[in-house]
């Protein structure tokens, strides 16, 4: 089957055929294997008649807000992250024009458009807020829905799937994933609606996975383990002679010297990686690094040691550098000559600290085919399309946040999927730089040649998102939280347990019973108190040894005999009354003894293991629940609800039988999801809350406390960019000046303070952030309008930082006005204080338009 002139495989006729049946699909293949083919088709199918006919008239009636049944269907278009979407919509509006919109937290461009691009957040916000605007809606791709596993955003999936109205079909498009049919029976549970599954395990273009074994060369897993214990030999023998101390028990423990490695045992090729790479003809390569500082300093190092380029492909990419920074207006940074002596020898870096702008002319350069390295960080292998012939990995070690640790699979083969380009290369190369002298074999072969982790649910509702379901469901909420992946998957345990638990009673009841010569109920307690007997004389006697010495030093000398033998003789009576409690037990000297204890033990155990099964399935049914209602009794005692509402006696958990909930759930909630309740049950707090994403509640905390209205455009500004920004220790930033707003930030802190202690008596897991006021000096000085270069002063935190704090603090403005559509004066506040941050380089649409006009 052909499609835009290519043969298409067979999982994207598969995923093709079912869209034009009218069906839901998911389609899980590896990184890189073709998976947009099928987004941009059922864009297309969406769009059929109104390219038909895709006049300026046609166009215009499609922008009109005012969208009847007969008209078009509109299909929106959701990515993880922002760079995502921005990439496709520019690559929709090649094709499209405007009949291409978005919408995305800092950008709003043709928001009524057939085909709207959305970050998953911004789709599931619009279900909350109004579900009639996705009335003429026929299909939602979810691009990179993998990431209903990542543990700060994954709950977004999960509740739009879960809220979204059941006219829209969805089209989901996933990396690999080991437990795809489980994710689909959710699914199919939760929509009751056919989802075919579509699922590709080849890559188009296979892979060959090497190392780089620092001070030795390119090699395998194999070499790998035999340099390493070669390694740890020979590091064993330079601590023993490097320490003369051993040297007196040489006999003992001279330990052997290292074994030469058998070189014609081993495939290892002695060289530069990079060097390797350029000589067999693998560039461009994208080259993972896992710190900013990193993709930097080797960039500069490698573009010093040579030109990748020849004078030709130099001088156009130079011209295309220039011609893109003027372009995008990139006059002033400091940054860009230097870049330009990069870029000259065709090696760059891209990073989330770096301008927007500049990032983009990055990625031009890459597509371009002209930059042969690339060092990035992996947030550049999520989803945006730039694959390069091959791919190396600085390290399979990284720091998350608390801890280096080692990369899951799924991290390593997200960002190895970049290698191997599709039509241009037959093999992608992927190479991971390890250390052999201090490397886990067992961890790098988990990593490179393991299996893939399950995509397990992150289900946990923000206090929003409770509002909005409270709102609409009352005292259904439970039973509604229950249709989430976390609680199929839960059940699913438990049913593992339950099946656990039936084994070991099983064995249990196996076991052969007491052969007692007392033959009465007591026996088994007989023999469990005789065993307690005997395990405590055991410590008693072990405890005893440190105090006879004790002892014996204190009250040495002849001087002392007398009161030694008479502390002696108090610590011997201890054990006397044990000794004489075991000979009144009917089982001392019995010659069954032993035989009885061993029983009794296995019996012990099994009954153990029973019970903690029979614990953790009550933790696992009950825990979902519990963090709901402690959550719900915060926003009660805090005036957000007006009571919490109890489980019913006859309340329906979410029971999954054979992948399909009880009919008795479904048949219990509103037949429209989120349909409202005739009156609203949230107090003034609880609806301003329901209507912001994020922060939500030291906005509404420090709304009604009256901190918004008394402030002026600028210090408004500084307050929200104090709720809204996250510091790191390392960081410098400049003290805010102003006492007045230090006692506006500290007033507006005791706030934050007064719901972090309602939270604490409630036993939340995660207790509401206070305001970090480290970025306020610098947002003081960008809202009273000075120029970005100037805010180096402030703070050294990178561009792409502030550009994105500084966007931060406009999404939740921007969210505030929505909310306060009774508030006037308040809101005409708010659009002076946008105006006063959303210009130059972090204005993100005119960013946008630039690109996408350019």
């Amino acid at each position: 089957m052909l499609y835009k002139g290519y043969e298409l495989d067979r999982f994207q006729e598969e995923a093709i055929d079912s869209i034009t049946q009218g069906h839901s699909v998911i389609v899980a293949a590896p990184t890189g294997a073709g998976k947009t083919v099928i987004a941009e088709y059922a864009v297309e199918k969406c769009m059929s008649c109104a390219l038909c006919s895709s006049t300026p008239l046609v166009v215009e009636a499609l922008m009109s807000t005012r969208h009847t049944k007969e008209q078009n269907k509109r299909i929106i278009y959701t990515a993880p992250i922002k760079a995502l979407s921005n990439q496709k919509y520019r690559d929709f509006y090649k094709d499209y024009g405007d009949l291409i919109g978005i919408m995305t937290g800092d950008v709003v461009l043709n928001p009524f458009a057939p085909v709207l691009i959305m970050t998953t957040e911004i789709f599931r916000n619009t279900i909350f807020d109004d579900i009639t605007r996705l009335d003429d809606v026929e299909y939602v791709i979810f691009d990179e829905i993998h990431y209903i596993n990542d543990i700060e955003r994954g709950t977004v999936w999960e509740e739009s799937i879960i809220f979204a109205p059941q006219n829209i079909k969805f089209v989901c498009l996933s990396a690999t994933m080991p437990n795809l049919r489980q994710f689909a029976k959710w699914m199919q549970s939760v929509r009751d609606i056919q989802i075919d599954v579509v699922e590709e395990t080849e890559r188009p273009v296979p892979l060959e996975h090497k190392l780089y074994l620092e001070g030795y060369g390119v090699g395998s897993l194999s070499d790998l383990k035999a340099v390493y214990q070669f390694e740890q030999q020979a590091k064993i023998f330079d601590l023993w002679a490097e320490d003369e101390w051993w040297h007196e028990f040489e006999d003992d423990y001279k330990p052997q010297k290292a074994k030469e490695l058998d070189w014609e045992k081993l495939t290892i090729f002695k060289t530069d990686l990079i060097s390797y790479i350029s000589k067999k003809r693998q560039l461009p390569c994208l080259y993972f690094c896992f710190s900013r500082k990193g993709c930097e300093e080797n960039a500069l190092l490698y573009a010093n040691k040579k030109s990748f380029l020849a004078d030709r492909q130099k001088k156009q990419i130079l011209n295309l550098y220039d011609d893109l920074c003027q372009r995008y207006k990139i006059y002033n940074d400091p940054n860009i000559e230097e870049f330009r002596q990069l870029i000259a020898n065709g090696v760059a870096y891209h990073h989330a600290g770096m301008l927007p702008t500049l990032k983009e002319v990055v990625e031009r350069l890459f597509t371009s085919g002209l930059l042969q390295l690339l060092f990035t960080t992996e947030t550049f292998a999520v989803g945006i399309n730039m694959p390069a012939c091959s791919v190396v990995f600085e390290s399979l070690e990284k720091f998350d946040g608390q801890n280096f640790r080692y990369l899951k699979t799924r991290e390593y083969h997200q960002m190895a999927g970049r290698a191997g380009r599709r039509g241009i290369d037959t093999v992608g190369y992927v190479y991971a730089r390890v250390s052999p002298r201090f490397a886990d074999c067992d961890e790098v072969e988990r990593i490179v040649a393991g299996k893939l982790e399950p995509i397990e649910s992150q289900f946990n509702l923000s206090y929003s998102s409770l509002l909005n379901l409270y709102a609409k469901y009352g005292e259904d909420i439970y039973d509604v939280c229950s249709m989430s992946l976390s609680n199929y998957q839960t059940y699913e345990q438990i049913r593992q347990l339950e099946g656990r638990i039936e084994v070991l009673k099983r064995e249990l009841r196996k076991l052969p019973g007491l052969q007692c010569v007392h033959q009465d109920v007591e026996a088994i307690e007989e023999i469990k108190g005789y065993n307690q007997v005997i395990q405590q004389i055991e410590l008693e006697r072990e405890a005893l040894k440190p105090k006879r010495n004790d002892i014996k030093r204190k009250y040495r000398g002849k001087k002392n005999k007398k009161l030694r033998a008479q502390k002696l003789s108090q610590l011997e009576k201890q054990l006397d009354k044990f000794d004489a409690l075991k000979t009144q037990m009917r089982c001392y000297g019995c010659g069954r003894i032993q035989v009885c204890k061993r029983q009794c033990k296995e019996i012990d155990n099994n009954q153990q293991k029973i019970n903690t099964s029979l614990q953790k399935k009550e933790i696992l049914k009950n825990y979902l629940r519990e963090q709901i209602y402690r959550r719900l009794k915060v926003l009660e005692e805090l005036g957000y609800i007006d009571e919490v509402p109890e489980e019913r006696q006859d309340g329906k958990m979410a029971r999954w039988q054979d992948g399909k909930m009880a009919e008795g759930l479904r048949n219990s909630l509103p037949p429209c999801p989120l349909a409202p309740l005739p009156s609203s049950i949230l107090l003034p707090r609880g609806s301003v809350a329901s209507q912001i994403y994020g922060y939500e509640m030291q906005v509404t905390q420090l709304l009604f406390g009256g901190h918004f209205e008394q402030l002026d455009e600028d210090s408004l500004n500084v307050l929200v960019m104090a709720i809204v920004h996250e510091s790191k220790p390392d960081e410098y930033y400049q003290k805010l000046k102003s006492k007045t707003l230090k006692k506006v930030l500290a007033k507006a802190n005791e706030e934050i303070e007064y719901i972090r202690d309602c939270e604490a008596r409630w036993n939340v897991e995660q207790l509401t952030p206070v305001l970090d006021d480290k970025l306020s000096a610098a947002m003081l000085a960008w809202s009273q309008g000075c120029d970005f270069e100037e805010l180096h002063q402030y703070t050294d935190i990178s561009d792409g930082d502030i550009v994105r704090a500084f966007r931060s603090a406009i999404d939740q403005l921007r969210q505030m006005r929505r909310a306060l559509e009774e508030h006037e004066v308040l809101r005409d506040k708010i659009s002076r204080c946008l105006a006063k941050i959303n210009r130059d380089v972090v204005d993100a649409e005119r960013q946008l338009r630039e690109v996408v006009n350019g």
